[in-house]
């Protein structure tokens, strides 16, 4: 599946669970799963790409729910501005995301993972993830 394809699935996922699809698109890039772990998704059965896809986005949902995020101004390059998620509040869902010192990473990849996605999130909206 080409970027383009998986850009719509990710945008109307993400919209019908009420969160920012750029996010969710900055954790896919992150995790650059092969089949079955797409976006990372290990602790529930999410054999498939739009498993993985539900599962993430109901767990952003969840994370919203349970710590709200702060949103900031920013000034996207196309001139448009929009409120986009708080590095902290990416950083705290990182926590329990990709935990430092988690079973499933023995390379110790998770103390990365906020900053990747950060960068990631800001770079998938300068270029309207298309």
């Amino acid at each position: 599946m080409n970027w383009s394809d998986e850009w719509l699935l990710i945008r109307a996922a993400a919209i019908a669970h009420g969160i920012d699809p750029f996010f969710v698109a900055a954790i896919r890039k992150a995790e650059n799963g092969a089949a079955g772990r797409e976006f990372g998704v290990l602790t529930v059965k999410a054999p498939t790409y739009s498993e993985q896809l539900e599962a993430a986005c109901a767990t952003v949902r969840n994370r919203m729910v349970e710590h709200p995020p702060r949103y900031r101004p920013r000034l996207l390059t196309s001139g448009i501005s929009r409120l986009c998620l708080n590095d902290d509040w990416i950083e705290w869902f990182a926590a329990r995301w990709a935990p430092l010192g988690a079973s499933n990473d023995p390379n110790s990849l998770n103390v990365h993972w906020s900053d990747n996605v950060i960068a990631l999130y800001r770079r998938e909206m300068n270029q309207e993830a298309g």
